[in-house]
């Protein structure tokens, strides 16, 4: 999948689905990002 496909896809998503920074803050224990540990 190329970076454009990739962002017409999110682009085609909900806001704060789990794909997308909004997502990932959304749900920090599913997805960790910027450093943080999910939750076991």
């Amino acid at each position: 999948m190329t970076p454009q496909e990739i962002a017409t896809a999110l682009s085609s998503l909900p806001a704060g689905h789990v794909f997308g920074e909004q997502g990932r803050d959304n749900h920090p224990t599913r997805t960790p990002s910027r450093g943080r540990q999910a939750s076991p």
